[in-house]
């Protein structure tokens, strides 16, 4: 299981401010992420599934990453954030999605570029046993990032959730940002937003 003391929370969350950022018209969700990139933290979004998108201005001036949080996910209350294995993990409230959620007894990769350890971590097994259990399937979709010289990470979990390998991932790499996006139709996408 993942642990991380009170004091390392304390440390990143509660006493570094974050750098000054203004945000104008940007919906909770690009928020989350220009706030992660602008204090330079990994972190993982799963999004919430929306009709309407919201925009919101937000002064982050002289505040910490806990206070910044907490304004955040006070605007519209539909999201709830947690710190877990060195990343900051944006969740919908009350109905997580259980993909996040699935168990993974052990997972070791690497050394490869981030997006081929997402590669080998949703061929995992029972990655594939819950996707078909929950009747997902993956977008199509083209691109993402690119990096000429990607860095080269390499990871060893034991009894953790996708949520956890994934925010592993992105605290092992220091700067990465995943996001999962799931639709009515079981319809998923899962991909690093921001290197």
């Amino acid at each position: 299981m993942l642990q991380q003391t009170d004091q390392d929370n304390d440390d990143l969350l509660g006493k570094k401010p974050v750098v000054s950022l203004r945000i104008d018209n940007a919906t909770v969700e690009d928020t989350f992420v220009q706030l992660l990139k602008a204090a330079r933290i990994p972190g993982g979004l799963a999004l919430a599934a929306r009709t309407t998108q919201t925009s919101y201005s937000f002064n982050f001036e002289n505040t910490t990453m806990k206070e910044a949080l907490e304004r955040l996910v006070g605007s519209d209350d539909i999201y709830a954030w947690r710190y877990e294995q060195g990343a900051i993990y944006l969740f919908p409230k009350g109905l997580p999605p259980k993909f996040l959620d699935v168990h993974i007894a052990a997972f070791k990769a690497g050394p490869s570029p981030i997006d081929g350890l997402l590669g080998h971590l949703v061929d995992l097994p029972e990655i594939r046993v819950a996707r078909s259990n929950l009747k997902l399937h993956p977008a199509r979709f083209l691109g993402g990032l690119y990096s000429p010289q990607p860095r080269l990470i390499s990871v060893d979990l034991r009894d953790v959730t996708l949520a956890e390998a994934l925010n592993a991932i992105a605290a092992k790499h220091g700067s990465a940002i995943w996001q999962y996006a799931e639709d009515k139709d079981g319809e998923y996408s899962l991909l690093f937003v921001s290197r």
